[in-house]
């Protein structure tokens, strides 16, 4: 009765987690999109920031984190002591997706 399951922990669902996590995911483009986030990139960036990068390293560590390793390291961010899990993160993230885009059908 009082153990953790699917019913009663959205997380543990696969139809909520997975709608969860894409809101968030979400939740954090638009976060960097804002004014003012916008900004920041376009400074350290230019025209075409790595915001796919940057929402990952925000999902693992939190947008916080991720922007004040921008304002202090620039386009190096992801060698930021606070962000070493994120490097492992993004990096792991990215090579799935490379591995599925070059997957032949």
């Amino acid at each position: 009765q009082g153990l953790v399951h699917e019913d009663n922990e959205w997380r543990l669902n696969p139809s909520t987690s997975i709608y969860g996590g894409a809101f968030y995911l979400s939740s954090l483009e638009s976060y960097w999109l804002k004014k003012e986030k916008a900004s920041l990139l376009r400074k350290h960036f230019g025209e075409k920031p790595p915001l796919s990068e940057i929402v990952l390293a925000s999902y693992n560590s939190g947008p916080w984190r991720v922007s004040k390793a921008i304002e202090r390291h620039g386009r190096d961010y992801l060698f930021d002591g606070e962000l070493r899990a994120a490097l492992g993160y993004v990096r792991q993230v990215t090579s799935y997706c490379d591995l599925f885009a070059n997957t032949e059908e």
